[in-house]
């Protein structure tokens, strides 16, 4: 990709904003570009190979993706019983990834995982999405609007208590009374305004099975896993109100309709990872400096000048380099930088806390050695794992035929592809960008806010858009106190009046016209002010009227900011309205 692409590329996606139309799907390119786009993906992996560590690109690739999607049925049967994907999808059935963090996301982020399934069922081959476990817990709730529809409010309800920022690989349960009665208590918070949200009868049957999970982010992630296959296995023709099959402590499904799923935990640990994860270590100053030149030209772009974002540089420090990893053991579960030195055959490698270890490396040596010493430090309890730019890259170079993106990650990974550019010669192959916007099924009163209330003001006409009126009815109120003269109606008042205003304005246009100067200027912008203060009750009533449908404008803004939020949690959806979202593909997305 040449770096007006690139630019090119980057300019379009800065512009693109979520669906803002409810039940509006947007995706670039279009759904019906995918087989194409695949193929090419497909071909451009064949077409630009590259040595890593004594393995062709290509050759490394393939081993990836038998190894990631044998670990992805492992894992996946481990809670539901799907079939063993055909030995054919292991070579040559196009790959379908996406990833998220085991959350209680909004539909328009489920949407990535039904596209998924939709695509690889049509393409004959695997969606997998990847559990994003290496990034540190959240706070474990979810905000529910509740209250009434002329007085609604947002509430957080929690599904377990806070712990310290640890990695969600790391975070298990800390109160399963929360837990267990979190289903009833958001039920309880959004009946008023949704009184048949799912939340209730699906965290009944999804909550004690997905609570034997090992971890929090794990069990949240197949309570939602669990839902997908079910509904992706039900014709449309027998949706039922309920989530799951009847025997759900074995929910059964056909290849063709099932995703599978592997946390990113496990990704690290496929050999032909660590291979990959070696080879960029023994290059690290060369891709440290890509790393780095692509955050630049994002940010000269973008005109960003905080360095830290969209992610900081990777940093040299006393002979030391930053890797593009996280590192942290099972003792001590604090996430830290992996810093590199050079030494004659081997890389030091260190948190700068506890961990200080040699890897058998040299920079064209095969890297078998070192391999097995990874796989020893992670028997041992250590974690290594990939930042966020280095999991799609390795997702994209490797793993996937067509990644699919939501905007904001999409935004970010075009940086991925300048670094892979720089370091690689080439770009990984194209992603989707996927994003929808689904509201709650709330009938709030009219956002226009009533038409009559500035009847009398001709300037207001038409503006029944509260972010518009909000912002014409504050420039006048502006403009009442330092422009007073631009809204007094001189026709409409007494002789007596109109003379007395008159002066008033004489006098300010006088100071007006003089010139400010060092030696006036003070005496002028009194005479100005006090003139402007003069004139003001003349134009008492219609502030009053300003500043009053302000008030109200804002109360409704406020008001359907809650009732109309896109980011709302899946499980606070009436079932059969978010399965006609996620499942109906029968209309070509924009």
């Amino acid at each position: 990709m040449s770096p007006t692409d690139w630019t090119t590329r980057q300019r379009n996606l800065a512009a693109i904003e979520a669906p803002p139309e409810d039940g509006q799907r947007l995706s670039m390119p279009p759904l019906r570009c995918m087989d194409s786009l695949i193929t090419h993906n497909r071909q451009q992996r064949e077409d630009h190979d590259c040595d890593i560590q004594g393995t062709s690109l290509s050759q490394l690739a393939r081993e990836a993706r038998h190894q990631l999607l044998v670990a992805a049925w492992n894992y996946t049967r481990t809670y539901c019983d799907v079939a063993n994907p055909s030995p054919s999808s292991t070579t040559c059935g196009p790959l379908i990834l996406t990833g998220h963090q085991p959350e209680i996301v909004h539909p328009g982020v489920w949407l990535k995982n039904f596209t998924a399934a939709h695509l690889a069922n049509r393409c004959h081959g695997t969606a997998i999405h990847l559990i994003i476990d290496s990034d540190l817990s959240r706070v474990p709730a979810i905000r529910v609007p509740t209250g009434s529809i002329e007085t609604p409010r947002t509430v957080a309800i929690p599904y377990d208590r806070p712990t310290d920022p640890i990695p969600l690989e790391q975070r298990g349960w800390v109160d399963r009374t929360m837990w267990d009665s979190f289903g009833t208590r958001v039920q309880e918070a959004i009946a008023p305004l949704v009184p048949n949200a799912m939340v209730r009868t699906w965290w009944a049957q999804v909550a004690t099975l997905a609570a034997k999970a090992p971890t929090l982010g794990l069990g949240l992630a197949q309570a939602r896993h669990l839902t997908e296959i079910s509904w992706l296995t039900s014709a449309p023709e027998v949706l039922s109100q309920k989530p799951f099959p009847a025997d759900t402590s074995q929910p059964r499904s056909s290849h063709n309709g099932h995703t599978l799923e592997l946390p990113q935990s496990v990704v690290c640990q496929l050999p032909a990872f660590r291979c990959f994860a070696i080879h960029l270590l023994t290059q690290l100053p060369r891709f440290r400096d890509a790393y780095n030149g692509a955050l630049a030209h994002y940010r000269k772009i973008h005109k960003i000048r905080n360095h830290a974002q969209p992610v900081p540089d990777l940093i040299e420090e006393d002979g030391w380099l930053e890797s593009p990893f996280w590192v942290w053991s099972t003792r001590d579960p604090t996430r830290r930088a992996l810093m590199v030195r050079y030494d004659t055959n081997s890389l030091r490698l260190t948190d700068r806390h506890q961990f200080d270890e040699r890897l058998p490396v040299t920079e064209d040596g095969l890297p078998d050695e070192a391999v097995s010493c990874l796989a020893a430090w992670e028997a041992d309890g250590l974690k290594l794992r990939t930042r966020a730019l280095l999991t799609t890259l390795f997702a994209r170079l490797l793993l996937a035929d067509l990644f699919i993106h939501g905007i904001g990650g999409a935004k970010y990974d075009l940086v991925t592809d300048e670094i892979s550019a720089q370091f690689y010669g080439f770009a990984p192959p194209e992603f989707l960008t996927l994003s929808g916007t689904l509201r709650l099924p709330i009938d709030p009163s009219p956002l226009a806010p009533d038409a009559s209330a500035l009847a009398d003001y001709p300037e207001f006409a038409g503006l029944h858009h509260p972010a518009n009126r909000t912002r014409k009815i504050a420039q006048t109120i502006r403009e009442l106190t330092h422009h007073p003269e631009w809204h007094l109606d001189l026709a409409a008042l007494a002789s007596s009046q109109r003379q007395t205003l008159q002066k008033f304005l004489q006098q300010k246009q006088h100071w007006i016209q003089t010139k400010k100067t060092p030696q006036n200027a003070a005496q002028r912008h009194r005479a100005i002010v006090q003139v402007n203060t003069a004139l003001q009750p003349w134009l008492t009533a219609k502030r009053m009227r300003l500043e009053q449908e302000l008030a109200n404008v804002q109360r409704r803004t406020q008001k359907n900011r809650i009732l109309q939020s896109r980011e709302y949690a899946f499980c606070l959806f009436p079932v059969d309205h978010l399965k006609d979202f996620l499942l109906d593909f029968s209309a070509s997305m924009a």
